[in-house]
């Protein structure tokens, strides 16, 4: 579950600066707002997605994140020239939801494994992780292109690779529940 969604969520990150840069409008200082506003909040909406995953269960909750995912993935992938104020929105509501739906998938991956194997398990599944992020930012940097203004091209077909795999792992998530 995790790797998949590292996978989907690795197409974005690493060309998200020079995304934001290059097509939307952003000086590279600015760039620093994009952290700032997104890590804030996370403070914040982390913790209540967890208290909601203890009173809701971790694949409701996970099904819920992984879902509206989508629509800030989207957007972000699609921006062309904004003014800045908007993209913060944007690209905070993706490093809420992007957090916000690694919550619940850490609580659906440790309940599904016996305690006694969980170290193991959690080392393996945190080496896929780094494996599928790495994959994911040379698929990436395969489909992206810079036109001849400089601008990056096909961002908006990994956003259909991420969604993909954030569709695909709501199914892994209920697949879980059913073989836990």
């Amino acid at each position: 579950l995790i790797p998949i969604l590292m996978l989907g969520h690795f197409t974005i990150i690493p060309l998200l600066s020079a995304y934001m840069v290059s097509n939307v409008g952003f000086t590279n200082p600015q760039l620093a707002y994009i952290y700032l506003f997104g890590g804030f909040c996370t403070i914040f909406t982390s913790p209540f997605i967890g208290k909601m995953v203890d009173k809701k269960g971790a694949i409701p909750v996970f099904t819920v994140a992984a879902s509206l995912a989508l629509i800030p993935i989207w957007i972000l992938t699609h921006l062309g020239p904004t003014p800045i104020h908007l993209a913060l929105i944007v690209t905070t509501a993706f490093f809420i939801v992007g957090g916000g739906r690694m919550v619940p998938a850490m609580a659906i991956v440790t309940s599904a494994v016996e305690p006694k194997h969980r170290g193991g398990f959690l080392s393996l599944n945190s080496s896929l992780q780094q494996l599928f992020s790495g994959i994911a930012a040379i698929v990436a940097g395969i489909i992206v292109t810079r036109d001849e203004l400089g601008h990056l091209v096909n961002y908006d077909k990994v956003a259909y690779l991420t969604m993909a795999a954030s569709i695909f792992c709501i199914w892994l998530a209920r697949q879980t529940r059913k073989h836990a």
